[in-house]
């Protein structure tokens, strides 16, 4: 029998349409990833490299949770769906459960499976590189698949089948397969895994923990991998070991307690006598609920209709429908709140914020950096962040359940012949499901409110927590309507299938999320429903600003669609055939009289309702149209290609013309924060600092401009595309060397909804120089990088970059000195407005703030201009005024602020040189700009973030004082030193300003915090590195790769402050900035020749190799032992490992030689990450792979450390440590 049971269920599983459609959309998604670089630092590896197979695989895997779901409620809950299970029941109960069982098992296993496929297949595609593709090897595809598709199928399976039989409701095994997902998704999120978008790892104690929480093994599998190399994921597989050989264990284990759970516990409940007592009670137990079913909210006017039979003659009448329409809803909603399955449902989603708040304020970041006070604000952001993919996923069920309850409960005849508008029943089954999002929104605000009290925070601002039933249900509400039109659209055609439905209404919903418009278009028409999320732009000095009002549009013209859908839902909706054969009163009426009948219910859709809603549709799409600028963002990608080949086709030509540079700007910036605009006027000379004559001098602008000029020239072109303007000018006079002339500019840029420009707003405005000067020039960087579109498009391949420290990049051969400065800045009367040099002068006019600034000597010119309604707070420092401008709300960590400002200032003074201007002015500015903080001459602006983060949490690192100290550095590095633009550039700007960050952290508050950043900088060397998009360079050639400039850099000059001295090392950096202040020539051909200098013949060696080679260690104690001396005094013997590792450009690593010393640590105890006092610590000489250490000390240690500050980058920093064992 068991044979014959599993034949059949097999055969009915694979010819279910849900079958198909996963089988097809895994194949199609397993071909369509060899087609493009998909993943996050795919860029160096090959098509089919073991890692990237690897990736997908397991990540694709996580999927076998659904593909379970849907054949778990399709097998085994189909017989009593049916009505069936009265008759099955009389089958042997443990043959039946277990041929659904492996039916649902290889299923799934087989729809999963089938990716593998795809991606074999994909590697025939002629269009791919073939250069990108390695020699096909089947235990890539195999060793995943074994490790994650088999197991994870079998954990999903086993799980969601106990589910379902357990509980024998679709809801329940439903939101199990969530529940599953949404717990992946936060492991991904904990770890800071790639697919998550993040760059750098957690701490490894988090990672470590969920490599062996996540049920299906991908956290574990990213632990192994983090640090990898191009190199090594293009050769290297994975090894089942370690984390991810105990988490196989662990959850197979459990696998298969439940399997033996299923078999002796579960299958036992469905023994035919208990079922149908069970059943008999728990149909007395809803008969009871029923009863007195009008909840207390109900107004008393309508009590008492509800609680009478509805005996109304006119059926017709609007009064009936409207009473029905309240009392069938009443009913809806209480059923949907009467399951357990929603309470528990309530539970997990309101569980699922507070994660999110706790995330928020920083309790999941390993006690690294400082967390955040809990403002409403910043809840609501990371507390909604899931909701409307959660929730969406929770209505496709319930619209199911509601289109098909009364169909299975057998009680659509009754509905049929009930007197009840198609409208008024569809009304109350979609106000049933709007419940549910709008209940989960204020149970969100309840626990928001809770969460501050608890947390001693008392500023809650009621109108931001209401406003979340606006901006974050509406889209949902929205979403709602269209899920309940699909999937009654299928109910009633001739695939009517529940899950069916349930499946091609997720895949559509999908679909629209993921994708950028239709036919690569960016046009909001064309993104359904794909209003702007507000989650994390949201701002106390801004709110949501322009994004709000775009919201506004979109969320009224998306609302007036889903009311057209609404509309056509109630005139395609299916009832039987006494309704369309009757009239209200329950009398037969002949067909002709039945067809008038029918046109009749339907004219007030068809000629009033519909029509009215389109018109509506049309006026608002029209209104929005209007307000989107000709020159927008909404075009295809391949339009945008077209403009960049335009521009390198017709405008090359001119690259080699020599480009003029700019000794002098004055500028007039007049904010109109209320009109969301603001407009420049410059006045600069242009100097031909080169050694040939100047003829002509072309410009590219980003910006539109309304004029431009260039004294004793006249305009030989102008053209101008969506993406630039160009401008070429011919010269009445030749300009020679040294010789200058005027040119003027004038544009005005404005905010729309539908082209917002974050830097413009109603307070808080912040523009940078460089986002709307024109650049002298051909612009290289406009040019269209992609090969295969270059190709496409007829441009030859561009040749690949060399290290060449002489190139001057785009930005640098335009600015090649420093410039006077001098501006005058307006705005509003309420606002201040800011901006580098000397404030010469302040007045009012014409209803308007002006200030005159002056720098009084020549700069770096990209300066910032800021405008807000401020609160200030000054001080004098040694003779400088050092001001403050920030949020009147937002006081609260001033003071730490100033304290870090006041220690760099000094330590930079005194090791670096005087401060290079006559004031230093710290700014707060909205959040949702990409930068933490950011330095031009005298100014440093700071994002709001900090202003509110909690920096006596007990955290590792003060992340206020860590932000602060290194916008102030870069008054030095970056500003008084403004190198030259070009390679390795961001060594001088970035990775200085970042060693020195952990220097003055540890002078304001101990060598611990110092160590615990460098050990974070050390992770994100390491994690960035492994998803490179260019080869490893030295560090002296570093071209803005983060991971180096903010990762290796700073690493490698802790270790040089180690190896040469900190007051030496800082001499010769005083040298490099005195050497090059005045001008922007300083490279790190410069630095490294200062360095060299102050080093003697031994050290110049490490030198070299930290600057310009890829040098990594890998060190450890292997075992540590102490004795106690007869004089009392303890001696202690180190078994010490040390490899030195070189990597080549190829990404080959290879053992080098060592010889060098490091430091050893003693501890008393095991350091703590927030106390590390050492009892000693030692320089010892290293200079073989395997060492014995011996040393001496007065009290006995119980811990040995080597490298105990992290200076040299060892990507396993956890074998650095031992106790030390007694002899």
């Amino acid at each position: 029998m068991l044979t014959q049971l599993l034949r059949f269920e097999s055969l009915y599983q694979i010819k279910q349409p849900s079958f198909i459609i996963f089988l097809l959309a895994l194949l199609s998604y397993g071909v369509v990833i060899n087609a493009d670089v998909l993943g996050q630092g795919m860029e160096l590896l090959h098509i089919n490299s073991p890692y990237r197979l690897s990736y997908f695989i397991a990540l694709t895997s996580v999927l076998s949770i659904f593909a379970a779901m849907i054949f778990c409620v399709n097998s085994l809950l189909r017989d009593k769906d049916h009505h069936f299970d009265g008759i099955v029941g009389m089958l042997a109960i443990k043959q039946r459960f277990t041929s659904c069982t492996i039916a649902v098992l290889m299923s799934t296993l087989c729809v999963v499976s089938i990716l593998s496929i795809g991606l074999m297949l994909g590697i025939l595609s002629p269009s791919l590189d073939q250069e990108k593709i390695s020699q096909f090897t089947l235990s890539h595809y195999l060793w995943p698949w074994l490790v994650f598709v088999l197991p994870n199928t079998l954990i999903a399976t086993s799980i969601l089948v106990a589910v379902t039989l357990k509980k024998q409701n679709a809801f329940a095994t439903y939101i199990t397969a969530i529940s599953l997902f949404i717990f992946f998704w936060v492991s991904m999120m904990f770890i800071g895994a790639p697919v998550t978008g993040s760059m750098v790892f957690k701490d490894p104690s988090m990672v470590s923990i969920f490599a062996l929480l996540d049920p299906f093994g991908t956290s574990a599998f990213f632990e192994q991998s983090q640090f990898w190399t191009p190199a090594q994921k293009n050769e290297q597989l994975f090894s089942l070991s370690g984390s991810l050989l105990l988490n196989r264990v662990i959850w197979l284990s459990i696998a298969l307690a439940v399997f033996v759970y299923l078999g002796k516990v579960v299958i036992q409940h469905f023994q035919p006598s208990e079922n149908t007592s069970s059943d008999k009670r728990k149909n007395s137990r809803n008969k009871s609920k029923i009863i007195n079913a009008i909840p207390s909210f109900v107004p008393a006017q309508f009590k008492k209709h509800l609680a009478a039979p509805l005996v109304i003659t006119d059926t017709k009448r609007l009064k009936f429908q409207l009473l029905a329409l309240l009392t069938l809803s009443v009913i809806e909603i209480k059923q949907i709140v009467g399951q357990w399955a929603f309470r528990g449902l309530v539970i997990f989603v309101t569980g699922l914020a507070i994660v999110g708040m706790l995330m928020a304020v920083g309790v999941f970041s390993s006690g690294v950096f400082s967390g955040r006070y809990p403002t409403t604000v910043l809840l609501v952001s990371y507390s909604t962040e899931a909701f409307t993919p959660l929730v969406t996923a929770i209505i496709i069920f319930y619209s199911a359940e509601k289109i098909w309850q009364e169909k299975l409960l057998k009680a659509d005849s009754f509905i049929d012949s009930s007197p009840v508008a198609n409208a008024t029943i569809y009304g109350a089954k979609l106000l049933s499901l709007f419940f549910i999002p709008l209940f989960l929104v204020a149970m969100n605000i309840v626990a928001s409110i809770i969460f501050q009290i608890s947390n001693d925070y008392y500023r809650f601002e009621f109108s931001h927590y209401l406003s979340l039933f606006y901006f974050v249900a509406l889209p949902v509400l929205i979403q709602t309507v269209l899920i309940f039109f699909i999937q009654t659209r299928i109910a009633n055609s001739r695939f009517a299938n529940k899950y069916l439905g349930m499946m091609i209404s997720a895949i559509v919903i999908v679909l629209l999320a993921i994708s950028n418009g239709l036919f690569g278009f960016e046009h909001p028409f064309l993104n359904i429903n794909k209003l702007p999320s507000l989650l994390r732009i949201d701002s106390d000095l801004v709110g949501y600003g322009e994004f709000a009002i775009k919201f506004h549009y979109l969320a009224g013209f998306w609302g007036i669609f889903a009311l057209i859908v609404a509309g056509l839902t109630v005139l395609k909706w299916n009832r039987g055939e006494w309704y369309k054969t009757s009239d209200f009163s329950g009398k037969t009426k002949s067909p002709s009289y039945n067809n008038d009948t029918k046109k009749q219910t339907k004219s007030n859709l068809t000629q009033v309702y519909l029509p009215a809603s389109l018109a509506g549709l049309l006026a608002f799409g029209f209104f929005i149209q209007v307000n989107i600028p000709v020159k927008s963002d909404y075009q295809a990608r391949d339009k945008s290609f077209e403009d960049q080949a335009i521009y390198e086709h017709k405008y090359k030509q001119y690259q080699s013309l020599v480009i003029p540079q700019v000794s002098e700007m004055k500028l007039a910036v007049d904010f109109y924060p209320n009109l969301k605009s603001y407009s420049v006027k410059a006045d600069y000379l242009l100097v031909n600092t080169g050694n040939e004559a100047m003829h002509e001098i072309f410009v590219t602008a980003r910006v539109p401009l309304q004029s431009i000029e260039i004294s004793g020239a006249t305009v030989l072109l102008n053209d101008s595309t969506a993406n630039w303007s160009v401008y070429l000018f011919q010269l009445t006079k030749p300009l020679l060397s040294g010789e200058s002339l005027a040119m003027s500019y004038q544009l005005s840029q404005s905010s729309s909804p539908f082209a917002i420009n974050k830097g413009i707003v109603n307070n808080g405005s912040y523009l940078n120089h460089s986002g709307f000067e024109p650049l002298m020039g051909y612009i290289e960087r406009i040019e269209i990088n992609d090969e295969f579109e270059r190709e496409n498009r007829g441009l030859t391949a561009k040749a690949t970059s060399i290290s060449d420290r002489k190139k001057l990049t785009d930005k640098g051969k335009f600015i090649t000195q420093k410039r006077t400065f001098e501006a005058v800045l307006s705005t509003s009367i309420e606002q201040t407005a800011v901006t580098s040099g000397q404030l010469i002068k302040t007045w009012q006019q014409d209803g308007r703030n002006y200030f005159h600034y002056k720098m009084q000597k020549a700069i770096y010119p990209l300066v910032d201009y800021i405008s807000a309604i401020y609160e200030t707070k000054s001080i004098e420092h040694n003779g400088l005024v050092v001001e403050m401008y920030f949020h009147p709300e937002h006081g609260i960590n001033i003071d730490e602020m100033l304290r870090a400002t006041k220690a760099t200032l000094d330590y930079a003074t005194a090791n670096l040189g005087p401060y290079a201007f006559d004031s230093l002015r710290i700014l707060e500015v909205p959040e949702y700009h990409p930068f933490g903080g950011k330095a031009t001459s005298g100014i440093v602006a700071l994002s709001e973030s900090l202003y509110i983060e909690d920096y006596n949490d007990g955290a590792d690192i003060n992340n206020t004082a860590r932000n602060t100290i290194h916008e102030v550095m870069h008054q030095w590095w970056g500003e008084k030193l403004a190198p030259k633009i070009t390679q390795g550039e961001g060594v001088l700007v970035e990775s200085l300003t970042k060693y020195m960050e952990a220097v003055i952290l540890e002078k304001m508050y101990g060598n611990n915090m110092a160590r615990q950043l460098t050990k974070y900088t050390q992770r994100r060397y390491f994690s960035g590195r492994a998803y490179a998009r260019t080869a490893e360079v030295g560090v002296i050639d570093a071209d803005h790769e983060r991971y180096l400039t903010y990762g290796k850099g700073p690493v490698v000059f802790t270790a040089l402050k180690e190896l040469l001295g900190e007051q030496k090392l800082n001499t010769a950096f005083k040298q490099l900035i005195d050497s090059h202040k005045l001008t922007l020539s300083a490279t790190t051909d410069d630095l490294l020749s200062a360095i060299l200098d102050i080093a003697n013949n031994l050290q110049k060696g490490l030198i070299q190799d930290w600057l310009t080679k890829v040098i990594e260690y890998d060190l450890a104690i292997n075992k540590a032992v102490v004795s106690e001396l007869p004089d009392g005094r303890y001696e202690v013997v180190i078994d010490v490992k040390a490899l030195r590792l070189s990597t080549d450009k190829d990404g080959l690593v290879s053992e080098i030689g060592i010889d060098e010393s490091i430091q050893i640590a003693l501890y008393r105890a095991y350091p703590g990450r927030r106390s590390a006092k050492a009892l000693s610590i030692t320089n010892q000489l290293i200079n073989q792979t395997n060492s014995t250490i011996t040393l001496i000390v007065e009290d006995k240690p119980g811990c040995v450390m080597i490298d105990p500050d992290y200076t040299r980058l060892d990507k396993n920093l956890s074998d650095n440590i031992s106790k030390i064992e007694d002899k």
